[in-house]
């Protein structure tokens, strides 16, 4: 069985560039927040997942230890970066969201599923003394067609210690 520790399950976050042109900007997604917000800013990431293979008295399994996304517009700019497991996001303009914390999570709505992270709904966490700028209005975030982002093989004893890097891609929604 493949085990794997994120520190809360959603802290991955993940995107595509050049290869997400399939996904249109505004499109439906299951992972929008219920009270009334908007929508104001979709962007397509590509990254990657940084593990490592840890054991305990369960067995062996890799464990979450960093992400870093770069975040594009539909003309390929780059935008923003996401990193760090509080998932910050900084804006090029210099605003930033300090964190995100995962309110509702399930299975990605892209079309391949196998070892894909889940979509997720974050609440944002401000940042204090935030310059004013794109981010600084955002409430929430819907990281939505996540693919990849997850170890397709088991860590076994032998690899303790060992860090593996998992590419994916996802689209990021930005409410307010």
């Amino acid at each position: 069985m493949l085990r794997i520790v994120l520190p809360s399950l959603f802290v991955v976050t993940i995107s595509g560039c050049a290869a997400v042109d399939y996904i249109q900007p505004n499109s439906y997604t299951s992972y929008q927040p219920l009270e009334n917000t908007q929508q104001y800013l979709t962007l397509f990431g590509q990254g990657t997942v940084y593990y490592r293979c840890a054991s305990d008295n369960e067995g062996t399994f890799y464990k979450f230890e960093n992400i870093k996304v770069d975040l594009f517009n539909r003309s390929h700019e780059l935008i923003a970066e996401l990193s760090g497991a509080q998932q910050r996001i900084t804006h090029r303009d210099g605003s930033s969201i300090k964190g995100l914390k995962p309110l509702k999570s399930g299975k990605t709505e892209a079309s391949q599923k196998e070892n894909s992270l889940p979509d997720v709904l974050f609440r944002t966490i401000p940042s204090p003394a935030v310059k004013q700028g794109v981010f600084t209005d955002a409430k929430y975030v819907t990281r939505s067609y996540t693919v990849g982002g997850l170890p397709k093989k088991l860590c076994k004893r032998n690899e303790i210690g060992k860090k593996i890097n998992v590419p994916f891609k996802a689209k990021y929604i930005f409410w307010k």
